[in-house]
């Protein structure tokens, strides 16, 4: 499995209100003070979270999200922006699960425009990558 996320987190704004000023409802979330689910170790989330979501099995190349999830943010560029001004953290996290059986390897590239909307509307990036 192979994903990227645009994650939204905000100790003060709720999910209702994040979902407001972005203009759409998210893929996933968390409220603040929910467990979640299947937690080994109970603990109330410190944040709201807000989440957009692109997925694909580990045959495709992460890009393949990648570039689906930047097409639907690049059009929230303001209201990201906005957020980003207020205590909300803005990250673009990228999960790769990598095995021998996969067609395609490791990796992935951000292109410049990319890179500086990241850059313009404040978020970073989070990789996470694991072997199988």
């Amino acid at each position: 499995m192979r994903s990227a996320r645009l994650v939204i987190a905000s100790p003060s704004l709720s999910v209702d209100e994040i979902s407001s000023l972005m203009g759409c409802e998210p893929d996933a979330y968390r409220r603040k003070g929910e467990v979640r689910q299947g937690a080994r170790i109970p603990i109330p989330a410190a944040d709201s979270t807000w989440e957009l979501r692109e997925s694909v099995d580990g045959g495709t190349a992460i890009e393949c999200a990648l570039d689906a999830l930047m097409n639907r943010i690049f059009p929230l560029e303001n209201e990201l922006h906005r957020l980003s001004q207020t205590d909300c953290v803005l990250k673009l996290c990228l999960v790769q699960w990598i095995s021998k059986e996969n067609e395609v390897g490791p990796g992935f590239s951000l292109g410049l425009e990319g890179i500086a909307f990241l850059a313009k509307i404040g978020a970073f990036l989070d990789v996470d990558q694991y072997v199988e």
